[in-house]
Order: structure tokens, then C-alpha cells, then sequence
């Protein structure tokens, strides 16, 4: 069986057993998180993109995987509704009360980008 048989049967797609709320079980699972994680790790480790592996020069994402996830980002925002947003917005500022030191960090940076690039 290939993997989308397996899938459709409810297999897990790795080991054959039956699989738990998704395509692999739960054993399954938890190997493929520690693979993952482990791959995320040496790819920080080494400079190199988390997503792709290309050398991205002290940054966790490349160029090309940041314009990706920027676009998938946007379209995400674009699909939620209004009250999703507001939701969200709420959120925001309750985490932001809770972490203070955060909210500082976010004026600081908004300070230096205003006074780079708006104020030229």
C-alpha cells in the first residue's frame, strides 16, 4: 500500500498501525516531532533556513521562505472576518499588559523604523 491508501484505510502512514486523529499514530507521532525538532535545531545551529536549508547568514528563514510566509500571512488576515480580527486584537492587548517588558521592545523598534524611514 502506497501512503494515500494507507491514509484513506485510517493506517498510519509509517508503521501500519491504526492511525489517531490524523495520518500517523500516536508513537509515530512523536518520532516525527523529535525528527523535526532535532532538523529545526542543526539548521539554527548552522545558519542555515529552518524551512529549506539554505544558508541564510545568522537569520532563522531565508529571504525567499520570509516573502512566502509574509504572503501566507496576509492572506490569512484577508480571510478573517471581523470578529476574528477583533478577537485577535483583543488578545493582543491583554498579552501585551501581562508583558510589559515586550510592549517596551515593540515602541523601541517602532521608534527606530519611524526615525530610519519615515523621517528621511
Amino acid at each position: 500500500m502506497n501512503y494515500y491508501e494507507r491514509k484513506a484505510a485510517g493506517i498510519c502512514a509509517r508503521c501500519n498501525n491504526p492511525a489517531t486523529n490524523g495520518v500517523y499514530c500516536d508513537s509515530c507521532k512523536a518520532k516525527n516531532k523529535a525528527e523535526k525538532r532535532k532538523l529545526y535545531d542543526e539548521r539554527l545551529a548552522n545558519y542555515d533556513c529552518v524551512k529549506c536549508g539554505m544558508p541564510t547568514f545568522g537569520k532563522a528563514h531565508c529571504e525567499e521562505c520570509l516573502r512566502i510566509n509574509r504572503v501566507k500571512q496576509k492572506q490569512r488576515y484577508d480571510n478573517q472576518t471581523e470578529e476574528q480580527r477583533e478577537k485577535k486584537y483583543l488578545y493582543n492587548r491583554m498579552w501585551l499588559a501581562e508583558h510589559p517588558e515586550k510592549k517596551i521592545l515593540y515602541q523601541e523598534r517602532a521608534r527606530e523604523r519611524n526615525r530610519r524611514y519615515e523621517n528621511v
